[in-house]
């Protein structure tokens, strides 16, 4: 839904200070670094392509690669930090698998772990984190209504219906305000410690994701998943949350729809330096995309003072400017502050934008320039906000079962009247969670342990998830699940991001 990620997204910049500090400390200068390909005074120039760099790999239509339709075993990948330990400390057992439940594909080996916190015969504990916005909900004018009572009635349905495999799932919920520094882990703590969650869902900030699937080895839905963090992990994690993998996906189809026809910008933030260079330079070297110059700037920075990096975007765009660049595209979350600066200029790119809901930030933010995204051009998921009502199941079901159990109306953005909780928020998250434990349950067997659920995860295969129009793709290779990428196009008139 739009107005999570937003708040999510407002949130990691306006309070990054107080989420867990990073190893390396940001650079002191308060100037952006920028690269420049065509001779340029800068700080750092970006190396040419060397001759025989291989370009990326043609991804299918939706950007993303599944398995081969053949059925050949996907080749064995190197360790995505999905690795787990027996009690005894030693390496889990790998055995071929033997498909027998739905989703069961057989495309990757068993995972042998026999560790089962939170499961007994009739019951399976699960941890809930969600955003309490008790203090931080008013300062920004954000209510999503109630986590626990719409996760409560979403885990009554099925309850109700008999539960999985016998077992009634059990919510243990764990609110995390925002603003102190150490609420995320006091919450990671109190579910994998003191309540031995069996599995661990929810939205998260900064590396408090870390705390489940690294130090505790709690298997985790939610959260935003990029190589860096993910290569850190212990145990399974899985998201519904757009990250770096939907971005590249983003980039690939712009490249594949020959947006980047012009003289290219770059503009992302500090920290993404190796995504760009590893992941993103080999896709437009490929497709010949002329990047002329590369600014990271100091979100940071930005979050003490927003203005000093408001000024910082200004100072990259008048440089953009001088430099003849026609077309900006954004890595990174930097769509959700740059265009301030840039409003601030008379100069008018084309804006291309790989994470839509970061664009809604700057979008929904009040008293914005909105003519800095004439001719702008985002892609990202499917968003179900204006047509929610149109979907049918699993979507279907859970507005009516919501609206029941709760005793309200859900509303789409355009209908919610300021200052109403928007209900649909809470609603949907706990739809969407549900229905993804409930489909790695029902595929794990009843013979739960850690490792047929690992086992399950790697080979789910295609399930409907609330709020979507088609069905997603996850395996052990695809922890953010396949989506089709979906292109929006800024529409004056209505003064919004429309999609195709």
């Amino acid at each position: 839904m739009k107005m999570l990620s937003a708040l999510v997204v407002v949130l990691a910049l306006a309070l990054s200070a107080c989420t867990t500090s990073k190893e390396e400390e940001p650079p002191s200068e308060s100037t952006p670094v920028t690269e420049s390909r065509d001779g340029g005074a800068t700080s750092a120039p970006v190396p040419d392509a060397s001759d025989d760099g291989a370009p990326a790999p043609e991804a299918p239509d939706d950007g993303q690669q599944a398995p081969d339709d053949d059925g050949e075993p996907a080749p064995e990948a190197s360790d995505d930090g999905q690795q787990v330990t027996d009690d005894d400390g030693s390496e889990p057992e790998e055995e071929e698998p033997e498909p027998t439940g739905p989703g069961t594909l057989g495309l990757y080996p068993v995972v042998v772990d026999e560790r089962a916190p939170g499961v007994t015969d009739d019951a399976v504990k699960i941890g809930i984190m969600y955003p309490d916005l008790t203090t931080v909900g008013p300062m920004i004018g954000v209510d999503h209504g109630d986590y626990e009572a719409a996760f409560e009635v979403a885990f009554d349905q099925v309850n109700n219906a008999g539960g999985i495999h016998g077992r009634r799932l059990i919510p243990v919920f764990a609110p995390v305000d925002p603003l102190p520094p150490d609420a995320g882990t006091a919450a990671c703590t109190f579910l994998t410690e003191d309540e031995n969650v069996f599995l661990a869902v929810g939205s998260f900030i900064g590396d408090d994701v870390l705390c489940f699937v690294e130090t505790h080895e709690t298997p985790l839905l939610g959260g935003w998943i990029n190589a860096e963090s993910h290569a850190l992990a212990r145990t399974l994690w899985f998201t519904t949350e757009a990250g770096e993998g939907l971005a590249l996906n983003g980039i690939q189809a712009i490249v594949r729809k020959g947006t980047l026809s012009g003289k290219v910008g770059i503009a992302g933030a500090i920290g993404n330096e190796e995504l760009y260079e590893t992941q993103v330079k080999p896709i437009l070297d490929a497709n010949a995309v002329d990047v002329a110059e590369i600014a990271y700037l100091d979100t940071d920075l930005g979050a003490n003072d927003p203005n000093a990096l408001y000024a910082m975007a200004e100072t990259v765009s008048l440089r953009f400017e001088s430099e003849d660049i026609d077309q900006i595209l954004f890595l990174g979350g930097a769509e959700a502050f740059f265009p301030v600066g840039l409003a601030r200029t008379g100069y008018r790119p084309q804006l291309i934008i790989t994470n839509y809901p970061n664009a809604l930030v700057y979008i929904n933010g009040e008293g914005n320039d909105l003519s800095v995204l004439e001719g702008a051009i985002a892609v990202g998921a499917f968003d179900p906000d204006p047509v929610f009502r149109q979907l049918g199941s699993p979507t279907k079901e859970c507005v009516e079962s919501q609206e029941s159990g709760l005793g309200v109306v859900l509303l789409s953005e355009a209908e919610q009247e300021e200052g109403d909780p928007a209900h649909i928020v809470s609603s949907f998250t706990a739809c969407r969670y549900t229905g993804f434990v409930v489909a790695l349950l029902e595929a794990a067997g009843p013979e739960l342990n850690r490792g047929a659920l690992i086992t399950a995860a790697h080979n789910l295969g295609e399930i409907m998830l609330t709020g979507s129009d088609d069905p997603w793709y996850f395996d052990k290779d695809h922890p953010e699940g396949i989506r089709p990428v979906v292109f929006y196009n800024w529409d004056v008139e209505s003064a919004a991001l429309v999609a195709e």
